[in-house]
């Protein structure tokens, strides 16, 4: 990913329950108002055809790239290599309690974290803590727009683009599998 590129990548399988289009219409938006600048979606994992659809009809599909399933390692490169992360929780019942395995890969590679889901769930919890990005509901378009629009400036001048702060290393897998099992032996 080039350097002269904004770059948004997402990791992982997408269902149509997921329901993106906030983050679609906000990223045509970005497009549109900075045109003298790259801004590309990275999408890298397998994409609902509804999805590809839409890019297409709002006329994003040079602004957007889908790869296809790689393997974790080299998922992790392409995290890296990301401006920002985009986190979408399904919109499903019980969506404020999820915790997807993303989330905690996203805090490990230290990228702004584009959260569209429950503000007030427990992912969003853990973004805030981490202070790793901020979590969207779906009817903030203009919200999001302006965060999004900050940060597509702080890049264009040239700060610095990794999130996270020292409670980061609470969700490392190491860290979580240490407190499961201390919670395994308090229970004997």
């Amino acid at each position: 990913m080039s350097e002269d590129t904004f770059n948004i990548t997402y990791v992982g399988t997408m269902a149509d329950s997921y329901k993106p289009e906030i983050f679609f219409n906000v990223f045509k938006r970005l497009v549109d108002q900075f045109a003298n600048l790259k801004i590309r979606f990275n999408f890298i994992g397998n994409a609902p055809w509804t999805l590809r659809k839409m890019v297409d009809d709002m006329g994003m599909e040079a602004n957007c790239s889908w790869g296809g399933h790689i393997g974790h390692d080299e998922a992790v490169k392409e995290m890296q290599k990301a401006h920002a992360l985009l986190l979408i929780i399904p919109d499903t019942e019980g969506a404020k309690g999820i915790l997807t395995g993303k989330l905690f890969e996203y805090l490990g590679a230290k990228r702004i974290i584009i959260g569209i889901g429950p503000a007030e769930g427990d992912a969003a919890a853990i973004i805030r803590e981490c202070e790793a990005g901020e979590m969207f509901e779906r009817n903030q378009e203009d919200k999001l727009f302006a965060w999004m629009k900050e940060k597509v400036v702080m890049w264009k001048s040239g700060d610095e683009f990794k999130a996270g702060n020292n409670f980061v290393k609470n969700y490392t897998r190491e860290a979580l599998t240490k407190r499961l099992s201390l919670i395994l032996l308090d229970s004997k």
